[in-house]
């Protein structure tokens, strides 16, 4: 199921990006939890995990050339960075980030695709693994000012992708676009799953 939750922001790339995923976490026996079911303790601490795939340009075909997240902070070329996992702290409000640095992006790459996942979760007992609400939040990595904020509600089993940018002539679209990867079993699965052209 795809889905779009606002409008297509045109980013001229004269400064870094930080997009933001920030989920809640509430305990098993609050009723309306955003992420609930999770583990079978009372206290749901979960571990999301953010990525951003990049798509190069090969043989006229956009294919997936490297994957920036938890286990590979940097991308090959400098400029995409991840924050770090999370680790599922036990806190209310937990998050991940990625920075874009679009100066340093190499002229090959023609997207980038941000996913979120629980698929390390499987090692804990999970009944049910459902992301049910998260917030994107896209930063001016210089100023700290807010560019926008989208908010996905309802959508999401082990994995969804969150939104796209994709490079045009002069600048990049950050299109926030909502995708649900139903039944994903593994990374290697939601690697198969990414359609760029979706």
């Amino acid at each position: 199921m795809k889905k779009s939750v606002g409008k297509e922001i045109v980013i001229d790339g004269s400064y870094p990006i930080t997009i933001k995923f920030s989920w809640e976490q509430y305990d098993k026996q609050r009723s309306g939890g955003l992420i609930s079911g999770l583990i079978e303790s009372s206290n749901s601490a979960v571990d999301c995990d953010a990525s951003a795939y990049i798509f190069e340009a090969r043989n006229g075909n956009l294919e997936v050339s490297n994957c920036v997240n938890y286990q590979q902070l940097v991308s090959s070329d400098g400029s995409i960075v991840h924050g770090g996992d999370n680790k599922g702290d036990k806190s209310f409000v937990s998050d991940e980030s990625i920075t874009i640095n679009f100066n340093e992006i190499s002229p090959e790459i023609q997207a980038i695709v941000f996913t979120l996942d629980l698929l390390k979760e499987q090692k804990k007992n999970i009944r049910i693994g459902k992301l049910e609400h998260t917030k994107v939040s896209i930063i001016n990595s210089n100023t700290g000012d807010s560019i926008n904020e989208f908010n996905i509600l309802g959508i999401g089993e082990k994995a969804i992708q969150v939104g796209k940018l994709v490079r045009t002539n002069k600048s990049w679209i950050y299109k926030p676009d909502v995708i649900d990867f139903k039944n994903v079993s593994d990374r290697k699965d939601l690697l198969k799953r990414i359609n760029i052209n979706e």
